[in-house]
């Protein structure tokens, strides 16, 4: 579990990184499946299956509290930036509305540059 969860969080930083237009995306389902997880895994106070609760005496120390605290405010951190960040279509939309002036136009026929 741990294996996977570290792969897909990786390959959610190289996306960004690389500035790739689906990063934001990968992002927020590996936020969502991090917090997920460990929520079932270490969140709820009952065993179940494979889960390993950090609830009770001698289950979880502190350092691990702040491990998993650390891992859902990050998680959740993602989730809320991203939900506030206007996606591509909106984007585009607005920028159709705005009418266009010829005259504001920087390459003009007729100019050598197009930096103009």
């Amino acid at each position: 579990m741990a294996a996977h969860g570290a792969r897909s969080s990786l390959l959610a930083v190289v996306l960004v990184a690389r500035r790739r237009r689906y990063a934001a995306r990968v992002a927020v389902v590996v936020a969502w499946i991090e917090i997920a997880a460990f929520t079932f895994f270490h969140g709820i106070p009952v065993e179940i299956g494979p889960s390993k609760p950090y609830w009770g005496d001698g289950s979880g120390d502190a350092l691990q509290w702040v491990g998993l605290l650390s891992i859902m405010a990050c998680s959740a951190a993602i989730v809320l930036v991203a939900g506030r960040r206007p996606s591509q279509e909106a984007a585009t939309t607005a920028a159709a509305k705005v009418p266009a002036d010829p005259n504001s136009m920087s390459h003009r026929a007729g100019d050598a540059s197009i930096f103009n």
